[in-house]
């Protein structure tokens, strides 16, 4: 699970904290599906179905496989694999295409059910949904919170690339403001290199091909700027940063 976004121990350990982490995504997809999701599609299914159209039929179906499906997630061994490690997801997901995935699981021999399968797909994505949306939500509070900080320091927001990120006058004093401080700071960092420019060599015989090489310089700058990524591993720029870096709260 280190490839989305959670601490692990050694390359292959879930962490405890990251383990209770896990499984509180878990139950908030099961409070979007039952106390929301499920609740909502119910009652309109029901309301169709007393218009006594000629698609009734139909909506009675709908009504019992969302009565299965509610039965799938309420079952209570399937709850219990996945409460035991969140992990289980991913080898219940795959089982279609490993069917012994589960084989020598706690001294027996589990065939994973089609609608456990199933449903362990619809919960990863759900689970993956609600994750991305929280932290990018945080990222935007991140950078707003950092503008505001910017704008009472009379900089700009405008200029940001002229401000002096390596050794800033102030520094940013609540958690969201630090953190996009560094990713800021950090993408800036990476940024001005690419922003070199050339002594006038006009009178060089190889003027022509180092202006063209600014040129594409130029071209290829225009590209890669804009807000920097949550996921840079770049080096800080500097001691100060670097403090600040190491003073931050992460939110995981």
């Amino acid at each position: 699970m280190g490839n989305r976004g959670f601490d692990i121990i050694n390359t292959a350990e879930l962490q405890e904290s990251e383990k209770e982490r896990a499984n509180g995504y878990i139950e908030r997809v099961y409070g979007y599906f039952l106390d929301w999701l499920f609740p909502f599609l119910r009652e309109h299914l029901e309301g169709l179905s007393g218009l006594q159209s000629p698609a009734a039929a139909l909506y009675g179906q709908c009504l019992n496989a969302l009565s299965e499906i509610e039965a799938v997630l309420m079952n209570t061994e399937f709850r219990r694999i996945v409460r035991e490690d969140p992990r289980h997801l991913f080898l219940m997901a795959s089982s279609r295409r490993y069917p012994r995935v589960f084989y020598g699981y706690q001294g027996s021999d589990l065939d994973v059910p089609g609608a456990w399968q199933q449903m362990a797909c619809s919960m990863l994505k759900m689970a993956h949904l609600i994750k991305s949306v929280e932290e990018d939500s945080q990222d935007i509070n991140d950078y707003a919170q950092l503008g505001f900080f910017l704008e009472a320091q009379g900089q700009s927001l405008d200029d940001l690339y002229q401000y002096d990120w390596d050794s800033p006058k102030h520094i940013p004093d609540n958690e969201p403001a630090k953190r996009a401080f560094v990713k800021v700071s950090t993408f800036f960092h990476k940024l001005k290199p690419t922003m070199t420019t050339f002594p006038n060599q006009s009178d060089s015989r190889s003027a022509p091909c180092e202006a063209a090489t600014q040129s594409t310089m130029t071209s290829r700058t225009d590209v890669v700027i804009g807000v920097p990524s949550k996921y840079f591993t770049l080096p800080l720029p500097s001691e100060n940063v670097i403090d600040m870096f190491l003073s931050c709260n992460y939110y995981r």
